[in-house]
């Protein structure tokens, strides 16, 4: 017997700076630290382990603002409850130091990723209707095609291409 999963055409997103995505994120955090504790009772000693998955889905979910949220929120939390000694704020000692600096430079990546692919996901044709392009690469190859053809082509004329706003 077979079975199939289908996958929807577009993940669910939540607005970024809406309170659902702050408390989507915090939930995320929140079964992170369940993880964890799991994690920790099997005498697996990894602080931020579990964290770096909320990081990524609150990222997918609700952009770059939940990301960053997950992330700041994770590290009073592991800070507190398991960094030693457990569950009291001490002085951080070298060896915590480096696994917090690696944690934030993990969940910077994460929550870029997760924003590049939030904006791939927006894409579609009709972004692109106006200029007759069915897809961003097709804009491109337009725009390159003018730059050589006419040397007088322009950054601009590429971000006009992209439809870009900055």
């Amino acid at each position: 017997m077979r079975s199939s999963v289908t996958l929807p055409e577009r993940w669910p997103r939540i607005e970024p700076w809406s309170w659902r995505s702050f408390a989507a994120s915090l939930l995320l955090v929140l079964a992170s630290v369940a993880a964890q504790m799991i994690l920790v009772d099997l005498g697996l000693e990894l602080a931020f382990a579990a964290f770096f998955p909320a990081v990524l889905v609150s990222g997918f979910l609700g952009g770059k603002p939940a990301g960053a949220f997950a992330a700041v929120v994770t590290l009073p939390l592991v800070w507190w409850a398991f960094l030693p000694p457990a569950f009291e704020f001490s002085p951080l000692g070298a060896a915590a130091c480096e696994d917090i600096k690696l944690f934030f430079l993990g969940s910077v990546l994460l929550v870029y990723f997760a924003d590049l692919c939030r904006d791939l996901g927006s894409l579609d044709s009709h972004s692109y209707a106006d200029d007759g392009a069915a897809n961003p690469m097709v804009a491109f190859g337009a725009a390159r095609l003018s730059a050589a053809a006419t040397p007088a082509a322009t950054s601009e004329d590429v971000f006009r291409a992209f439809k870009l706003t900055i």
